[in-house]
This record gives C-alpha cells, sequence and structure tokens, in this order.
C-alpha cells in the first residue's frame, strides 16, 4: 500500500513544488520533498528518486542556484534514462532546458528540449509536449522540423493530427512540420505569408 501511494504523491510532487514556488513558500516546497524523501529511498523507487531530483532542481532554480539546478536535473534525466522511464525523462528533460536556457546554454536548451517534445509526443502526453513547447518559446528558441514531427506523432487523433486545429490551420501546421518556410507555405496554400 505505501509503495503505490508513494508513486502517486511523488507524481504530485512537482506540481506542488511549483505552487508553493509560486505562493512565495519555497521552505513549503522543501518539506513536502522533505517528507516524501525517505520513504522513496526506503523502497528505492526509481521513479520517484527522479521525480524528487526534478522537484529540488525546480527549487534549486527558483532560489537562483543554476550549478546546483543542472547538477538535479541531470541526475535526474540519468535515472529516469537507465530505469527506462520516458515520461519521466521528458519531464527531466524539461526542467534541464529550463535550467540550460537560465543558465544561457542555449544549445543544450534546445536538445534538452527537442528531445523532451518528442518523447512526450511519442507517449501521447499532450500536457507535456505543450509544457516543453511553451519552455522552448520561453527561452525564445525555434522548434526543429525534425521536433515537430516527432512531437506531432503522439497527439490525439494519430499522427499529425489535433482536434483543436480547424482543418487549414492543420493543413499550414503539416506543411511547416516538413520544414518548409513562412513564404513556401502561403504559396502552397494561396495564402499571404502574414497569414501563416
Amino acid at each position: 500500500v505505501i509503495g503505490p501511494l508513494l508513486v502517486r504523491v511523488t507524481t504530485l510532487l512537482g506540481p506542488l513544488v511549483d505552487a508553493a514556488i509560486a505562493a512565495g513558500d519555497p521552505e513549503l516546497a522543501r518539506q513536502w520533498i522533505d517528507g516524501v524523501e525517505p520513504g522513496v529511498e526506503h523502497l528505492s523507487l526509481r521513479g520517484g528518486r527522479c521525480r524528487i531530483a526534478v522537484a529540488r532542481a525546480r527549487l534549486a532554480l527558483a532560489a537562483g542556484d543554476a550549478g546546483q539546478a543542472l547538477a538535479l536535473a541531470q541526475r535526474a534525466v540519468a535515472i529516469a534514462d537507465e530505469a527506462t522511464l520516458p515520461l519521466d525523462s521528458a519531464r527531466a528533460r524539461v526542467v534541464l532546458g529550463r535550467v540550460r536556457a537560465a543558465a544561457g546554454d542555449r544549445p543544450g536548451a534546445l536538445t534538452a528540449l527537442e528531445t523532451a517534445l518528442a518523447d512526450a509526443g511519442r507517449a501521447g502526453a499532450e500536457a507535456l509536449s505543450a509544457e516543453a513547447a511553451r519552455e522552448l518559446r520561453a527561452a525564445g528558441l525555434r522548434v526543429s522540423a525534425r521536433a515537430l514531427r516527432s512531437g506531432a506523432a503522439g497527439v490525439a487523433g494519430g499522427p499529425g493530427r489535433h482536434e483543436d486545429l480547424s482543418p487549414r490551420e492543420q493543413a499550414i501546421a503539416e506543411l511547416v512540420a516538413e520544414g518548409r518556410s513562412n513564404k513556401e507555405v502561403a504559396g502552397t496554400l494561396f495564402l499571404s505569408a502574414k497569414t501563416v
């Protein structure tokens, strides 16, 4: 009973830590992390270890300690990859990308966030894909066509389909995902480049 409960608790740890940080109460976030860590260690829950490292990385980044945040995010990625936990790996890479972007490492941020976007897309994790895309935009980075294709493959409705897009928007998105420029898309669909 305690093992499954800890898995559920550690899954919620990231959003709880983010909420505490946003509320200006990093001590509360630290208490939540410290509260679940002994049980996770006692049961050797690798997913829980990854989520704790991600939560601590978020806390360190919020405190302005980029070095500590980077080490923790890299540790989280390593744990998730070693344990073959693709969603935890994608979540850890989102934080790694955020940390690298904050440190001014644009190529490192782009790599981490594109990988997270692609992995989340393949897993059908739309919210996680959206988070990775938001972090890319927040860092001022442009998503490559390869990452868009990889990320779009797992979303609802099949390869490259998204229910929230109109048929025209879908056609534009598909052409952009193929790597075409706005001008090329405009010419293909008989639109202005500004409309695209």
